[in-house]
């Protein structure tokens, strides 16, 4: 698959905050300003989209003004970055009014995740754009008291030098506490973190593919719709998210639906590999009852999985460029390396 590339970060730079899904932006405002000082201090000039700090319920704005903000940033000659504000589950409401011509001929570092991954599919398959399974400017940027440094690290090497992410090595530590954004306890102290245990291997293989990142079960909005892009020798890297609220993971019941569907949409025919990060609030139990659904359902595919990469909705993150090499050898040290 051809990949389209946006130049690299240069100093001065802007930086346009949309907000495609939800709107939280209104009611989080400390959140704004330190991640406002955060991308400031790495060189850009933030631009806050027109309707990205508005709140319509469940959504930031109307269609047509999140598709303007969309379009103002990849028609801005001086901006580098396009960078979501947070996810949400609406960003497929926009996949038909999108000018992708507009797109195409304007390529720029577009990154978020969860929801977000709708928008980044979309991209690679109507105009071959390498856009980034990355940080969000609330959730990343937004942290307190500073941006962990394994995502800072991983963001600043991939998205603003492009030097590729190398072996992906798990940071030493992780947290997926969540402190109230809306009573500000998210800035009375930071999250706690516990050790890290590592990338586990639950199929042994050796294998070449490229990089297909996405939330379950955001992919599933698109399977099969001509917002998918080609699945032929992919190794999906899959987040999972919350569940019911921001205090619980996805119940195995529902992951194990959602993960059905991707074998019923014939995906794991093609599929190179598959690299599952650390599933968000699941206890140890979970995880044990986890590797058993995958196990299961992949059971008639030879190719490799793994387990608990830093993706997506616990934190720290890696970013994760669309279209990359992917080499698996779950037999040497280096398991993953992206080109």
């Amino acid at each position: 698959m051809d990949t389209l590339q946006a130049a690299p970060f240069k100093k001065g730079d802007k930086a346009h905050i949309i907000s495609p899904s939800a709107g939280l932006m209104p009611f989080v405002k400390q959140r704004v300003q330190r991640a406002k000082a955060n991308l400031e201090k790495l060189g850009y000039q933030v631009v806050i989209g027109k309707s990205a700090a508005s709140n319509l319920g469940y959504v930031s704005a109307k269609i047509d003004e999140r598709i303007e903000d969309i379009h103002t940033a990849f028609k801005d000659k001086s901006c580098s970055l396009i960078l979501c504000s947070i996810g949400g589950n609406h960003s497929n409401q926009l996949l038909s009014n999108l000018n992708y011509k507009l797109i195409k001929d304007n390529p720029k570092a577009f990154c978020g995740y969860s929801d977000i991954t709708v928008l980044h599919l979309a991209f690679l398959a109507k105009t071959g754009l390498q856009t980034f399974y990355g940080p969000t400017f609330l959730n990343q940027f937004g942290e307190y008291p500073e941006v962990l440094p394994y995502t800072l690290d991983h963001f600043k090497r991939v998205v603003m030098q492009r030097q590729g992410t190398g072996v992906l090595k798990s940071g030493e530590k992780y947290t997926d506490e969540i402190l109230d954004w809306f009573t500000n306890e998210d800035a009375k102290r930071p999250r706690k973190l516990v050790r890290n245990k590592g990338l586990e291997t639950w199929k042994q293989g050796k294998t070449e593919g490229w990089c297909l990142p996405f939330t379950i079960p955001s992919i599933n909005h698109i399977l099969n719709t001509p917002y998918m892009p080609s699945r032929k020798q992919a190794v999906l890297f899959i987040d999972i998210p919350e569940g019911g609220s921001m205090h619980e993971g996805l119940s195995i019941s529902d992951f194990d639906s959602w993960f059905s569907d991707l074998g019923n949409s014939g995906i794991f025919k093609q599929t190179a590999g598959i690299v599952i990060g650390r599933a968000y609030k699941y206890s140890e139990e979970m995880v044990v009852e986890l590797q058993k659904i995958v196990s299961e359902r992949t059971l008639s595919y030879e190719f490799p999985v793994i387990y608990g990469i830093d993706m997506g909705h616990t934190d720290p993150m890696t970013t994760l460029p669309y279209n990359a090499k992917v080499v698996i050898d779950t037999y040497a040290n280096n398991l993953i390396t992206l080109e």
